[in-house]
């Protein structure tokens, strides 16, 4: 297997990051982001013995649509995403991927090896014993890695999954379930909730530091501000700025053992030639195998120095925060120096500043540093007896500093009309204050997300909201964070109550009916927010609307007597609290005065289940009839004309009853000159 004890400590810190600590019951951790044109998954196991399981049992993906155009659906479609159970491929189709991907064979390794060992080169260390007793732990951490680096080994491993059925105007729920049977071993699923229009934005690392000694060269960079969205980096150098080579095989992440330094990473190279630019770049890859933009380019021409340089070798942290910096120099050189300096900065990239009062003699190797940073990188300036300087790697020292600052107070919020926010606070004080972060969430009670990408300096934040939504607040939180990235607590939640740009749901008309010589019109009102239905009429060979009544929200029926016998169309206007207005569809009918005929009556239905059909008879002796008009209501979703016969048919079959369905028939006439009669009396079958 292609690995190091490097690779064992990576991984660890990786899954340690990405999907949390371990829990008491195992469960399983999923991340996603959107990429534009597709979604990617990526979700690991907490615990080894899980993952041991799911390997030999698989996954299952659902994914639930929750939101569509604004709009909750009720009920939320569901999709499986997988077939089958989504499991480690077969290993001779990781074979293809092992010459080609250091992290494939990883992975391979961790799941099909017969045994799993990461020497150190020597007989016996700390990393035999480790293992040889935790041989199953280190395979579970060594996947992880490796599907952590490589989309290859993500997906060869069952650890990811690429959903491009996915619409901008929708939002899901991932749901990555257990196959393995509970009685075997019961693992909690994993869930994430993804808005299909947000995608992922990655933006480029700064370019890396660089500092040479001679042919050896020290490249420096702090991923403390990208941690959140990467998890591992890769260098490159050019000979010429164009054709770059990869100085890194496997991306690597800080190895720094010093606490809070996880940001720290740092690689060497050794240049063929002196006096010569170099050119070095980097960039860093997501969890999710997409590889981020790369930084800018950084040039470097390495000159021959002295051939001697100072090493610090140790630093000791002493009562009231004094540093003690030791270190050393080759002997055979001392007698070429003129003396050492001593030179500090917040971060390895600088500026540096020399912080001995004067040259120390070379025979002095020590220093106390009596007003130290909360953080510190040292660098031993040699000056030899011509001036030319050498200086040593920067050595890095934090004082121990787990006090977060205060939570921000007096947060205060407005809005404009078009969704534009600005979110102010009162300053904090803490002299090592690094700044704010803002939080964000449509619920009270629910999780907040973070919507700020880098942290603030000042205590003033902009941001801008979707008036179109179906909730009425948004709520806001903010945090405090210092130079060692302790975050203070929240700071208490502040309300906004967004301005009601929703028009109200149409109403839908349902039926629209001709009864002793008014015309009846029903609706359904859909707006919980509803404060008037307005109703106007329009005769057809007139195009002029005309309002007949304004009814409260509540009202779902109109009567209306038009003034002359014509064709009438009609529509309602909905009107909510905040004047935001909505029309329903556009509907017909003849208005003809009554001329008093009779009702239809003797109207009788039977219902015949072994023919599946209902008989509905009538009786009726008015002459000039021209047909007889068949109504039906289903469950209480009122009247509607349902079908027609023509005399001297009194009797009609209805041939699509559905079982456990009650149904309302009523029948009236319509005459040669256009006038109709009444109703008939109404009879109920419950089928």
């Amino acid at each position: 297997m292609k690995g190091s004890i490097l690779i064992l400590i990576l991984s660890i810190i990786i899954f340690s990051k990405i999907f949390g600590q371990s829990s008491a019951t195992p469960s399983i951790r999923v991340i996603g982001k959107c990429f534009g044109d597709s979604i990617i998954l990526r979700w690991a196991p907490d615990n080894a013995s899980a993952w041991h399981q799911l390997n030999k049992y698989g996954y299952k993906i659902e994914r639930y649509t929750i939101i569509r155009d604004s709009s909750i659906l009720e009920p939320k479609p569901m999709k499986l995403l997988n077939d089958a159970p989504l499991q480690p491929a077969p290993e001779k189709e990781w074979k293809v991927w092992m010459e080609k991907d250091n992290a494939t064979a990883i992975a391979a390794q961790a799941i099909f090896g017969e045994s799993f060992e990461v020497t150190s080169g020597k007989k016996t260390s700390v990393v035999d014993l480790i293992n040889k007793s935790k041989e199953f732990e280190s395979r579970h951490s060594f996947a992880l890695f490796a599907a952590d680096v490589s989309p290859v080994a993500a997906n060869l491993a069952g650890l990811r999954w690429v959903d491009k059925d996915i619409k901008a105007n929708e939002r899901y729920l991932y749901r990555v379930y257990s196959l393995v049977p509970e009685n075997i071993l019961k693992i909690s699923f994993g869930f994430v909730f993804i808005n299909a229009k947000e995608r992922l934005q990655l933006f480029p690392p700064r370019k890396p530091s660089v500092s040479s000694k001679e042919y050896r060269v020290l490249l420096s960079f702090d991923g403390t501000p990208l941690k959140s969205s990467y998890t591992a980096y890769q260098f490159e150098r050019s000979d010429d700025g164009n054709v770059f080579k990869i100085l890194n095989n496997l991306p690597i992440i800080s190895t720094s053992p010093k606490a809070g330094s996880d940001g720290l990473i740092q690689i060497t190279d050794t240049l063929p030639s002196l006096n010569t630019p170099f050119y070095y770049r980097m960039r860093a890859i997501t969890p999710y195998g997409v590889w981020g933009p790369y930084s800018d380019t950084t040039k470097i021409i390495a000159t021959s120095t002295s051939n001697s340089h100072a090493s610090v070798t140790q630093a000791i942290i002493y009562p009231q925060n004094i540093i003690h910096i030791e270190w050393e120099y080759p002997k055979q050189d001392i007698q070429k120096l003129r003396g050492f300096e001593l030179e500090r900065a917040k971060s390895a990239q600088g500026p540096y500043q020399i912080i001995t009062p004067k040259t120390l003699s070379p025979q002095t190797t020590e220093f106390q540093d009596t007003k130290p940073l909360p953080t510190n990188y040292y660098r031993v300036i040699a000056r030899d007896l011509s001036g030319i300087e050498s200086r040593s790697f920067p050595y890095l020292v934090q004082l121990q500093d787990s006090i977060p600052p205060n939570p921000p107070t007096a947060v205060k919020i407005k809005m404009d009309t078009v969704g534009h926010i600005q979110l102010t606070w009162d300053a904090n004080a803490e002299p090592d204050l690094r700044g704010y972060h803002v939080y964000r969430s449509n619920f009270k009670k629910a999780e907040f997300s973070r919507v700020t990408t880098k942290i603030l300096s000042e205590p003033l934040f902009y941001d801008t909201i979707n008036l179109n939504t179906l909730t009425e607040k948004i709520y806001y939180k903010v945090a405090a964070s210092d130079n060692r990235n302790n975050q203070s607590l929240f700071s208490s939640t502040v309300q906004l109550i967004k301005p009601d740009k929703n028009p109200p749901i149409a109403p839908a008309i349902t039926s629209i009916l001709l009864d002793s010589g008014k015309v009846k019109i029903n609706w359904l009102n859909s707006s919980r927010d509803l404060k008037f239905n307005y109703i106007y009429r329009m005769k057809k060979s007139i195009p002029k609307w005309m309002l007949v009544k304004r009814l409260d929200g509540d009202d779902k029926q109109c009567v209306d007597v038009p003034p002359h016998e014509a064709t009438y169309r009609y529509k309602i206007i909905a009107e909510d609290s905040a004047l935001n207005k909505s029309t329903s569809r556009e509907v017909e009918i003849g208005f003809r005065v009554n001329k008093n005929y009779p009702p239809v009556k003797l109207i009788n239905a039977t219902a015949d289940r072994e023919k599946k059909i209902i008989r509905i008879t009538w009786a009726y002796k008015q002459p000039d009839v021209s047909k007889f008009l068949i109504y039906r209501e289903i469950a209480g979703a009122g009247l509607s004309l349902y079908k027609s016969v023509v005399p001297p048919v009194a009797d009609f079959v209805d041939e699509s009853p559905a079982i456990n369905t009650t149904y309302i028939y009523r029948v009236k006439a319509v005459f040669k000159n256009g006038s109709e009669s009444g109703f008939s009396n109404e009879v109920k079958v419950n089928f």
